[in-house]
């Protein structure tokens, strides 16, 4: 599944070439079915070119299970503690600059 448009997609709108690469290593994931039969066929239609990103952001097919997983996604932020939120952005950090997170 190699799509060169979509990997200069993912550059562009990180501006982060391991930003791009985790979005996609993500996608990658999800066309698995990690997260369920509708993503997995979003992340197939991305990774084989039969869809773009703008299309995907403006599709109402995909609009319940994005806001459901976007839901899931607060709740944890909410939960977390002050330590594990800097926790994970020092991490995010670490891993966008190239360098393995701290334990």
């Amino acid at each position: 599944m190699e799509n060169n448009s979509l990997d200069d997609e993912l550059e562009r709108l990180t501006r982060n070439p391991r930003a791009a690469r985790g979005l996609k290593d993500g996608l990658e994931r999800l066309a698995r079915g990690e997260n369920g039969p509708v993503f997995s066929e979003m992340a197939k239609d991305l990774l084989s070119g039969r869809i773009d990103l703008r299309s995907v952001a403006q599709s109402s097919a995909y609009g319940r299970e994005f806001g459901a997983a976007y839901a899931d996604f607060e709740r944890w932020q909410e939960n977390l503690s002050d330590e594990e939120r800097q926790k994970t952005l020092r991490d995010v950090k670490s891993i966008l600059d190239g360098d393995p997170p701290q334990k």
